[in-house]
């Protein structure tokens, strides 16, 4: 069974497979049949049962014997091509001509007929491509084939076989088998010659089997001979309806599009209601964090009650507590459409929420608690807060929105959250295609609204300041769950130092790269590593003496290592800023891991069914469910963190009870969370699933840029701990199988699963090993799955719109890597204290501490000249004045060239339309604008960043159908394109149009003739000037 089902999964999982591939299995699943057969003997007792099982076997024995003798007659006889070819030279004569197909046997064969050498150079013969894709040139040259030959030899069923199977795809060579084989083209069927298996005068019919089982040895030939030729009428009337292209399939999964006319949604009017707060960055600032700051305050009731085992009493996740909630309350009432996404019930949601956590907590209990951890408290609020600032000041030196090198995807965020700000329930309307809804995990930017709405800030503004928050969250998260697991504050602080402030190796790669370049130092090695660093030192001995400067460092490659994917560490992520599902869901994955953490101590404690533990388990399910739809890729990591907490505790009681019961409370939180968010999974449809085998897997240089601090600390964890714990046989036997697997994938040139598989094993057996009363087992449940993540990683991937490329693995790295250096972080920080404490004593302890520490400098490298170059990657010379924390400030000054050199657009434009629509349009009505993507030509801008609906935008083939998107795109097109004026006024009123939009970007695409009609229907009244400036003209559907 080892060789058998891995071989047939792995076979099985290939897209394209053929029988002939199963033939390693045949000896082995004789075998086990054979097995089988001999043990239902001792089932059947009895003369009556035995003569049964006798009958039964005698059957087996005496079918498989006849089916191999009718078999094996095939070789007894004339190949059925031998046949065809002696058939075809005795009754086609010479000079005849034949069509035969591609791919497939040429007939007649050379050979000796009747005594006489024959040769197929006796015919004149013409191929029939029919694999090749169907088109009009290929219908007339089949139609051209047809005419010249005079008999069509088939040498198999391969193309008939096959092409028939996919009619979408070839609706003309299907139509053409069709015809030919109901005699309909002018040919008629005059031989038929096969060598089918046979025995006693019975024949078996194997047509229908596998290709390979039947062309090799004995295929069925077919010989068609003209009759007369068909008139270019006929032809056409026969091939009809093939002609016309195949409508796609259109009945597919859900909607995806509003229950009504986007337009005509209720209009939600508190977007920037606080002028205090606009008036000034400062004032923005001091509002934005007093709404976090009461946020954390009305959850921390509940907060206290959920983590009053922990040595902080969860203080800190009060303000992740409070964001959560708040925003769940809205959002399922907006989602029941019970009331509106809107600043009243936002308030409403806050005190419900205070309410419920006074009543579960009384006055003196909360100040009880919060007075015997004053000290904590105020290293936690401290940390949030410079992290906090630390972040306002980074986003301060570069809040730009966009720019065209490295604009990233701020774009369609800024429109995603634009339009949830504004939409009045749930699922959000899609500003990117008009009269559709957001099918994307919307819900981090749900998270986000919620403190623009509470707040009045504009989200132009808001942008720049949710970016500090989450980093603040994640930062002080990270600090509580450190604390937590060490109970020291400086081991507490290591944790999100490692966390969300590291990043990798490649900043030391670029930096021995310059200094290597300025060296000048001609030097070669294979060893990973020394070639740079050696190279490296007479550039520094240069850099120091002033005789040379360092190469730009250039902070976006420390991030594509892996060749074709993305494998960003959450420093980047935030630097970076896009405001992305995934870097939105970290704070809240780390407050998911303190749940468990809680859960796995009160378990332990106080049993699972106090009023308090319950309280625990329900915010269990609301956070697992609130990961998964603010970023679908971390729900099977955190389901399965969950899945091992308990698992961990059913293995402390013992017991397949215990086991059971685990898996059962693990499967009750998924799906509590699951059903405490099913409108969101009610109407969002992925369109790409299913699983991939990784066949190009990392190679180990870049892996280790990558993930060489890391493993180096966890590795080092692993194997001393191991080895003060086992001895002797214990010892030799784990050791001595991680031996092994290391070697085995050695010698396989698997060199990052030699690495990988061995320290998955010893973080499996110091698992197994934990006394179940320590917070130990917890670390390494983290270090497990950490490591079986980018062991993952290297088996397979998860596919998506990707698939099929070399990027097919790219959201696969991007996504679950960050996973990873999550919980490896919090597990190094948790460690490290131990691991100090082993190495007294040890005679290498200096050159391990020496190691470390050069790594760790190592991995900040990038903290300090990837910061440096990323605020500086903004519009080059003119740019705003610093101070400002508005995002769309850069359009005031910015300038760039699109589509080359001698097409300037000057934003400015753009931006003083835009504050119009912002002033003056409410509600959401349709803006029909150039559908052109925004990373360089930087399209959709009414869309981006007014959230008003434009009619098709970026991404729209991963959210929803391609016929659909096709269509649309079609339409957006021709509505600027076409001259006809009833044309366009069909368009608008079929798309609910309700603005044009006529920007410089529109004029640089469509024809000056083109986009004329609009004026033309402006001066017929069918349009009416809205706004216009010298370089935007903005037209409004009358009526």
């Amino acid at each position: 069974m080892t060789w058998v089902v891995p071989y047939f999964l792995i076979t099985g999982s290939f897209y394209v497979k053929f029988l002939r591939y199963m033939l390693p299995l045949f000896p082995f699943l004789y075998i086990m049949g054979a097995k089988m057969l001999l043990s239902l003997r001792e089932w059947f007792t009895g003369w009556a049962a035995r003569s049964a099982w006798r009958i039964v076997l005698g059957l087996v024995m005496a079918l498989s014997l006849l089916y191999s003798l009718a078999f094996v007659s095939i070789y007894g006889r004339p190949h059925s091509r031998v046949q065809a070819s002696e058939w075809i030279y005795r009754h086609i004569p010479p000079g005849s001509t034949l069509a035969l197909e591609h791919w497939d046997d040429d007939l007649p064969l050379g050979m000796r007929v009747d005594g006489e050498p024959r040769s197929i150079n006796e015919y004149r013969t013409v191929t029939m491509a029919l694999y090749e894709p169907d088109d009009e040139a290929k219908y007339r040259e089949i139609v051209g084939n047809l005419r010249e030959v005079d008999y069509i030899i088939l040498s198999s069923n391969r193309l008939y076989g096959s092409i028939p199977r996919l009619p979408q795809r070839y609706p003309i060579t299907t139509r053409y088998y069709e015809l030919l084989f109901d005699e309909k083209l002018g040919f008629r069927l005059i031989k038929t010659l096969t060598s089918y298996p046979g025995l006693f005068g019975l024949t078996l019919v194997d047509d229908r089997a596998d290709e390979s089982f039947t062309v090799y040895d004995h295929p069925k030939v077919l010989v068609f001979e003209k009759e007369r030729d068909l008139t270019d009428e006929e032809f056409d009337r026969l091939f009809a309806k093939s002609l016309v292209p195949a409508e796609p399939e259109r009945k597919v999964g859900k909607s995806l599009l509003l229950e009504g006319p986007v337009d005509e949604l209720p209009v939600i009017k508190d977007r920037g209601w606080n002028r205090l707060a606009n008036s000034h960055p400062l004032l923005s600032i001091l509002f934005w964090w007093l709404a976090v700051e009461m946020l954390g305050l009305v959850a921390l009731p509940l907060t206290l009650l959920v983590f009053h085992h922990l040595a902080d009493g969860g203080y800190i996740l009060a303000k992740t507590l409070g964001l959560l909630v708040v925003a769940y309350l809205v959002w399922l009432v907006a989602s029941l459409r019970l009331f509106t996404n809107s600043l009243p019930t936002i308030l409403g949601a806050g005190l419900l929420l205070g309410l419920v956590s006074l009543c579960l907590r009384r006055r003196r209990e909360i100040i009880a608690s919060l007075s015997s951890r004053k000290r904590v408290i105020f290293i936690s609020e401290a940390i949030f807060s410079c992290a906090f600032l630390l972040f306002v000041g980074i986003r301060v030196l570069n809040p730009d929105l966009w720019q065209p090198w490295n604009g990233g995807e701020k774009s369609m965020e800024f429109a995603y959250l634009n339009a949830i700000v504004k939409s009045p329930y749930f699922p959000p309307y899609d500003p990117y295609c008009a009269g559709g809804y957001i099918n994307y995990y919307y819900y981090g930017l749900h998270l986000v609204s919620i403190l623009i709405k509470l707040t009045g800030i504009v989200p132009q503004v808001a942008f720049n300041l949710a970016i500090p928050t989450l980093f603040a969250l994640t930062v002080s998260n990270a600090f509580s769950l450190g604390y937590n697991l060490t109970r020291k504050y400086l081991w507490g602080v290591v944790a999100p130092l490692f966390l969300a402030f590291l990043g990798n190796l490649d900043g030391l790669v670029q930096i021995a790269e310059r200094l290597g370049d300025l060296g000048g130092l001609q030097f070669r090695s294979s060893i990973p590593g020394v070639e740079g660093l050696v190279r490296a030192i007479p550039g520094l001995v240069q850099l120091l003496l002033g005789r040379g400067t360092l190469l730009p460092f250039d902070y976006w490659r420390s991030t594509r290592v892996i060749p074709f994917t993305i494998n960003e560490f959450p420093f980047f992520s935030f630097l970076f800023a896009d405001l992305h599902p995934h870097m939105i869901g970290i704070p809240f994955t780390i407050f998911l891991l303190a749940l468990v953490f809680a859960l796995r101590r009160r378990s332990l404690q106080d049993g699972l069914f106090s009023l308090d533990s319950l309280v625990l388990v329900l915010l269990l399910g609301l956070s697992l469910g609130g990961v998964a739809v603010i970023n679908t890729w971390d729900l099977p990591t955190y389901f399965l963190i969950i899945l091992g907490a308990f698992l961990l505790q059913a293995w402390a009681q013992g017991g397949a009870g215990a086991t059971v019961k685990a898996l059962l409370a693990s499967l009750g939180i998924v799906v509590l969370g699951l059903l405490l968010y099913l409108p969101f999974f009610t109407y969002y449809q992925p369109l790409h699933v299913g699983l991939g085998l990784v066949r190009r897997r990392t190679e180990i240089q870049p892996f280790l840029t990558i993930w060489g601090f890391f493993l180096f600390l966890i590795g080092s964890y692993l194997l001393l701990s191991l080895q003060r714990r086992l001895r002797g046989r214990e010892a030799l036997l784990a050791f001595g199988s991680v031996s092994l697997a290391a070697l085995a994938f050695l010698l396989l040139k698997e060199w990052v699963l030699a690495l990988l598989f061995p320290l998955l094993i010893l973080a499996g057996i110091l698992i197994l090993s934990d006394d179940s009363q320590s917070e130990r087992g917890f670390v390494h449940l983290l270090v497990f799955l950490g490591l079986g993540i980018l062991l993952g990683c290297e088996v397979v991937y998860l596919r998506d719109f990707l698939q099929g490329g070399d990027y097919r693995r790219m959201n696969t790295i991007f996504k679950f890597y960050i996973q990873a250096w999550v919980l490896l972080s919090v597990a190094g920080a948790a460690v490290l204290p131990q691991l100090w404490t082993y190495l007294r004593g040890l005679r290498w302890r200096r050159l391990w501490q020496g190691a470390f520490l050069f790594l760790f400098l190592a991995s900040s490298i990038y903290t300090v000249f990837g910061t440096q170059a990323r605020v500086r990657d903004r519009f080059p010379g003119a740019r705003p004045p610093l101070g400002t924390l508005d995002g769309l400030a850069f359009m005031t000054v910015g300038r760039y060239t699109w589509p080359d050199e001698s097409n300037p657009i000057e934003l400015r434009y753009d931006y003083e339309a835009i504050q119009w629509f912002l002033a003056n349009v409410e509600g959401t009505p349709v803006v029909a604008e150039a559908p052109l993507p925004y990373y360089r030509e930087g399209g959709l801008r009414v869309a981006s960043y007014t959230g008003l609906p434009a009619l098709v935008g970026a991404h729209q083939n991963e959210q929803r159908y391609g016929w659909m998107v096709a269509q649309r795109e079609a339409e957006a097109r021709s509505l600027y394109e076409s001259t006809d004026l009833e044309e366009t006024k069909t368009l608008i009123e079929e798309l609910d149009v309700t603005y044009i939009y006529v920007g410089q970007l529109e004029r640089t695409v469509y024809p000056a003739r083109s986009l004329a009609k609009f004026d033309t229907l402006l001066e017929e009244g069918y349009l009416e000037l809205a706004y216009e400036n010298p370089k935007v003209r903005v037209y409004k559907v009358k009526g």
